[in-house]
């Protein structure tokens, strides 16, 4: 078994597909970070081309499948977490501006602070892709940037020489919940089905769209809609054109970003931007970046948020972003 020692100085990712019982290693065989997608490796897209961290392929200078993984990575990051006070503030505020009629539905997100022993990651990885199997789980390091580790339940795209699929993936409830959906949840969900029809539909793809289903991420699940695609013909525009969709970002987006930025209050950097595989071993694959964290000097960072409509209630928002958080604290605060 090949052995692969990786500090922070080193530009690479780990990760396992939805399904998969092996993860992969990508490894660039230098620093040189490149946004070109005309070359096999792991993509990297922040939220927002606004964002102070860049647009990222790791090249596929190294491809390993299941090798012996010894990882010693540090960081100096550091930030300042909201209070509950300071996010139901931000709330209010999408509330005002959802009751203009600004916009339809808003994403509000925030991070959570907990200590964190980075000697901790390799074993939280593997943990995490047993825990949970039908995710994408990754860990990536961009030497001066960060260091990220992450479970996320949605796809963005996926696709092969047939065809390619993507998903509405929004509406939140406790996971094992089997009661009736309610007006917001099944209204924040259309939303992202409308926006996801009329993608394609402009950019003149021919897609069917299947039947909704609810689909379990940890401790809460979601409403899901699947999209199949006819053609496989531009896959990475498609990605750009679908990118946000309302599910992370509100509606309708040309209205929605502007006020994120300017109401959230920071940089989201890689959450809810999107990651993952094009070119490598015939896997091409991009994710929506949920349910991840990124390392601090000796903290963790955890990356939550959840979609307002004019009948959001600010605490019941505010509980779902805990419940969420639980999809990664369960696992990296359980050592045993």
């Amino acid at each position: 078994m090949k052995h692969v020692r990786l500090t922070e100085k080193d530009l690479f990712a780990l990760y396992s597909l939805p399904e998969e019982d092996h993860y992969h290693l990508v490894k660039q065989s230098d620093t040189k970070i490149e946004a070109h997608d005309d070359k096999p490796g792991f993509i990297i897209r922040p939220f927002a081309n606004e964002s102070s961290v860049p647009n990222v392929l790791i090249r596929a200078d190294l491809q390993l499948i299941n090798p012996k993984i010894e990882l010693n990575l540090r960081t100096s990051v550091r930030y300042t977490c909201s209070t509950q006070e300071a996010y139901l503030i931000k709330a209010q505020h999408y509330l005002e501006a959802l009751h203009a009629e600004r916009v339809n539905k808003l994403v509000l997100s925030r991070r959570i602070e907990q200590s964190y022993d980075a000697s901790r990651l390799w074993y939280h990885f593997i943990k995490l892709k047993q825990t949970y199997p039908d995710v994408f789980v990754y860990l990536f390091c961009i030497p001066q940037v960060g260091v990220w580790l992450g479970a996320t339940p949605e796809t963005l795209l996926r696709w092969d020489t047939h065809q390619a699929t993507t998903m509405a993936l929004a509406g939140t409830q406790k996971g094992g919940y089997h009661g009736e959906w309610d007006g917001k949840n099944q209204a924040e969900h259309q939303a992202v089905v409308r926006y996801i029809a009329d993608r394609l539909t402009a950019a003149e793809y021919t897609y069917e769209i299947g039947d909704r289903n609810i689909r379990l991420a940890g401790p809460v699940q979601h409403l899901c809609t699947p999209f199949t695609i006819k053609t496989t013909d531009k896959m990475m525009h498609l990605a750009e054109i679908l990118h946000p969709t309302p599910a992370v970002c509100g509606a309708p987006i040309e209205q929605a970003l502007p006020l994120i930025h300017q109401l959230e209050g920071y940089d989201r950097k890689y959450y809810t931007g999107y990651l993952g595989p094009v070119g490598i071993h015939d896997q091409h694959a991009l994710f929506v970046n949920l349910r991840c964290m990124e390392l601090g000097s000796d903290h963790m960072y955890l990356y939550v948020g959840g979609g307002f409509m004019k009948d959001s209630v600010l605490m019941d928002e505010w509980n779902e972003t805990q419940i969420k958080g639980k999809t990664l604290l369960n696992i990296l605060m359980d050592d045993h």
